[in-house]
């Protein structure tokens, strides 16, 4: 298996014509590559400043993807990255093996499998491929997920706190896990209380609470950081919570006026001219203070559309969550053209269609149902086993980023879960098996 892993990476690098373009300093544009930014600004000018704003102390964004890109800019005099990715597809394996061991150790026999599920579904490998912090942070929350099935397994608060403080460590690299820690003591008490004994859930919410309060000691200097920049104690300013905001919105306005798909309307100065209009020193906020004025107001504009306007967006979203086969990052790294931008933004499917685009497509969408199929099975199968305290575990991370992506379900998105969904679909086999052989294939007990 890792003979064909590495080999099969070291063929995509080769002959991915995109991957000779890593000098580039384009790496380090908005939205994927804060750290690379951050990491290129230490290297230039020896302080906490990114290279496109020396002259201010970094606060854009969580920093640990910077110090994980740091010394492969260091090495490669500030340009390349070539090195930040092998290790990403090492490090990707590394999890592969360790999730392995821990399903070995709860579930017998399909340890290879789930290995395999994980490190050959191409979401993984294409975006491991890459340079962007995605592939970081989501194998940060692998390691959290791992240690909570070993929680299943032996009860041990540590191993609770141990998750909590790597939620954090992901929450550092991308905001997204934010709520994350402060959800884990209820996660803990249900998979105590749906499992085989209800026993000790006053011990698994202290084995929760305790892991929220580590992780929220490994977010707090960072907090403290924006705090003492004037920013308040948040985990990234409200200019950057705008965007993510304003993408909602502007994805939303876009489907009112029958855009379809990719392109977003911007309200941004329409909020400003309302804002200026209700507040007298508008002129004279700083950019943070406006910052959290159009945040506000985009709360509330976003509130305001009819509830029966978010059904096609959000149902859209949910089905390119779970279907989306990260084809994208192939086409990519080969420099495949496969879709355009029109005058308005929507994205358009180009008509030459080569053999290897349709290859690279239908493999990757196809993995992608395949494995949602047998997710679904899981289902079954655990409900029929009453193995409730995996369904929790597997399902609450799904559903969790599944929610905040809102409008944006991107495959990428997916990619913090698919440790999860790649169990689901491995009890999935177990599922076909045991009704193949109409014998008991299930977990070994403490």
């Amino acid at each position: 298996m890792a003979a064909a892993y590495f080999s099969m990476a070291a063929f995509i690098l080769t002959i991915g014509e995109k991957c000779y373009d890593w000098a580039s300093r384009g790496l380090c544009e908005y939205p994927c590559q804060h750290g690379c930014d951050l990491a290129l600004g230490m290297l230039e000018h020896g302080a906490f400043v990114s290279a496109s704003l020396p002259d201010q102390i970094f606060t854009a964004w969580p920093p640990l993807y910077a110090f994980f890109v740091f010394p492969f800019f260091w090495a490669g005099d500030g340009h390349s990255l070539l090195l930040a990715v092998i290790v990403q597809a090492v490090l990707v394996f590394a999890v592969g093996l360790l999730l392995r061991r821990a399903v070995d150790m709860y579930f017998p026999g399909f340890g290879l499998l789930i290995m395999g599920l994980f490190i050959f579904n191409p979401n993984v490998f294409a975006i491991a491929l890459v340079p962007k912090a995605d592939t970081i942070f989501a194998l940060t929350l692998a390691l959290a997920f791992v240690s909570l099935l070993y929680y299943l397994k032996d009860g041990r608060g540590w191993r609770v706190a141990l998750a909590g403080a790597l939620i954090d460590v992901a929450t550092l690299i991308r905001p997204t896990a934010q709520y994350l820690g402060v959800l884990l003591p209820i996660v803990i008490f249900l998979m105590v209380w749906v499992g085989p004994s209800s026993k000790g859930l006053l011990r698994a919410l202290v084995h929760g609470l305790g892991g929220t309060a580590l992780a929220i000691s490994v977010i707090f200097p960072w907090m403290i950081h924006l705090n003492n920049q004037g920013i308040g104690y948040r985990i990234m300013p409200p200019e950057s919570e705008y965007i993510f905001l304003s993408d909602t919105i502007g994805t939303m306005e876009a489907h009112l006026a029958g855009l379809g798909y990719g392109p977003r309307i911007s309200l941004t100065d329409e909020f400003d001219a309302q804002l200026k209009s209700t507040i007298p020193n508008w002129d004279t906020l700083s950019d943070s203070e406006k910052a959290s004025e159009r945040v506000a107001l985009g709360r509330r504009h976003l509130l305001s559309y009819p509830p029966r306007e978010f059904i096609y967006p959000l149902g859209r979203s949910v089905v390119r969550f779970f279907v989306t086969g990260g084809e994208g990052y192939f086409f990519d790294l080969l420099k495949l053209n496969y879709e355009d931008q029109t005058a308005t933004g929507e994205l358009v499917r180009l008509e030459e269609s080569t053999p290897a685009i349709i290859a690279i497509k239908w493999i990757s969408k196809g993995c992608a149902i395949l494995l949602r199929l047998l997710g679904f099975l899981d289902v079954i199968w655990l409900v029929q086993n009453k193995q409730y305290s995996v369904l929790v575990l597997c399902t609450a991370p799904v559903l969790y980023f599944m929610a905040i992506t809102v409008f944006e379900g991107y495959s990428r998105f997916r990619l913090p879960v698919e440790v999860p969904l790649a169990l689901l679909a491995t009890f999935g086999v177990a599922y076909l098996l045991s009704w193949r052989n109409r014998t008991a294939v299930g977990p070994a007990t403490r």
